[in-house]
């Protein structure tokens, strides 16, 4: 039997960059609705570092991300493929 090494990663120099991070604001009709909020976590969910949905009643949803992870292209396109009916604010 082999002995085993172990391998450590010093990655305590490595801070989160907040320069990296921005947010986009999606407007999406009946986000209220679990269904919906299921489809959207499923779509971007893993590659983002938040999704918010605003407490008013307008269907607003601020999305923070990484830009050197996932583009807002990238998130259109997913919302897409999921078939969340979408508009940004700002477009």
């Amino acid at each position: 039997m082999k002995p085993k090494s172990r391998m450590w990663i010093d990655a305590r120099k490595e801070g989160f960059q907040p320069a990296n991070v921005k947010k986009e604001t999606y407007i999406i009709e009946g986000i209220k609705n679990e269904e919906i909020k299921k489809k959207l976590w499923e779509a971007i969910g893993f590659q983002v570092l938040s999704i918010e949905v605003l407490p008013d009643n307008s269907g607003k949803v601020t999305v923070t991300y990484n830009d050197t992870i996932i583009s807002p292209r990238f998130m259109d396109y997913r919302l897409h493929l999921k078939g969340i009916s979408y508009k940004r604010e700002g477009d």
